[in-house]
């Protein structure tokens, strides 16, 4: 497992193989859980609400499922901050 935290928000990458369980979330707000299914990459969200798909599409590499993670919470953090002010 491959672990990446900006502004309180986690990327997690498991390996072929590897699971996920719920004690890899505690304290966690924000999380993001790339995981390879076959020759492909996912990608899942999880905010206090609950996991939610955020694309409709595996990646061909980590990097580009990280990649895509990493821009949606960018974009996130501006909508935030869009509202705050």
């Amino acid at each position: 497992m491959r672990k990446f935290v900006s502004a309180a928000t986690t990327f997690i990458t498991l390996s072929q193989g590897e699971r996920f369980e719920e004690i890899d979330m505690a304290d966690l707000c924000q999380l993001y859980v790339i995981w390879p299914v076959d020759d492909q990459w996912r990608v899942r969200y999880k905010w206090l609400k609950g996991w939610e798909s955020i694309c409709d599409v595996d990646f061909d590499t980590d990097n580009a499922a990280l990649v895509y993670a990493y821009e949606h919470f960018l974009k996130n953090e501006s909508l935030k901050k869009s509202i705050k002010d």
